[in-house]
């Protein structure tokens, strides 16, 4: 998690009640990774046996057994600012995996699906946390007092102070784009070619729109490109 890369720009995720932010995180791209520090790991494929999920290797590593230790390790604390308030997130990672009651870890962040979710939203009791697995516990001090911060997703690339609220329209190239929940609508006047790129560099959409066009494109919450203007999906 990178310090300082937490964004929330107002705008409420549902009922009024929950908010969404966006982190940035660093990638490793030189150097060598550290010992007993938490990494996001990602596999297009893996190997390995029923009890071993995937393999890492590092050439030239010296390898060592991991000291035992049962439950949670605190690893890195970062500073972000949410709502302009200072706000501590520290890495909590478990080597033997643990149980985590809902009742007393309301926030703590898990990874599900495509974003980090706080764990009192659970319905189950207990969160348990698989070998080798990563949370983040947020210090609770920025909360706004009329909401609640719910989740956060990733992003990998530097993100801006003007991104686009929910409902907002944005002038791009001559296009009218306007973002709701789930989606993006595009309009233009003239014959314009359109394209819509994911942070990660994923092409969702390319195509050439006539003029007086309208095309709404359904997308995967996140961060996207639309001509290169940068807008947020919820």
């Amino acid at each position: 998690m990178k310090a300082n890369g937490l964004q929330y720009d107002g705008v409420q995720v549902a009922s009024g009640r929950d908010y969404q932010a966006t982190q940035q995180f660093k990638k490793i791209t030189s150097g060598k990774s550290e010992a007993n520090t938490p990494y996001y790991v990602t596999n297009s494929e893996a190997y390995g046996s029923g009890n071993i999920s995937f393999v890492a290797v590092e050439k030239g590593a010296l390898i060592e057994k991991s000291v035992k230790q049962d439950g949670l390790v605190n690893g890195k604390t970062v500073t972000n600012l949410l709502q302009g308030n200072a706000t501590n997130f520290t890495s909590k990672y478990s080597y033997s995996g643990t149980a985590l009651p809902r009742a007393t870890n309301g926030n703590v962040f898990y990874f599900s699906r495509n974003k980090y979710v706080a764990l009192r939203n659970l319905r189950d009791p207990n969160l348990y946390i698989y070998p080798f697995r990563a949370v983040y516990e947020f210090d609770g001090r920025a909360a706004a007092p009329a909401k609640m911060f719910n989740s956060f997703v990733v992003s990998w690339n530097d993100i801006e102070n003007n991104t686009t609220d929910i409902n907002g329209i944005t002038q791009a190239d001559g296009l009218q784009i306007t973002v709701e929940k789930g989606q993006i609508t595009v309009a233009t006047g003239t014959t314009t070619t359109v394209r819509v790129v994911s942070a990660a560099g994923h092409s969702h959409v390319n195509t050439t729109l006539q003029a007086g066009e309208s095309v709404t494109y359904t997308l995967p919450a996140g961060i996207y490109l639309v001509n290169n203007k940068k807008v947020i999906v919820y």
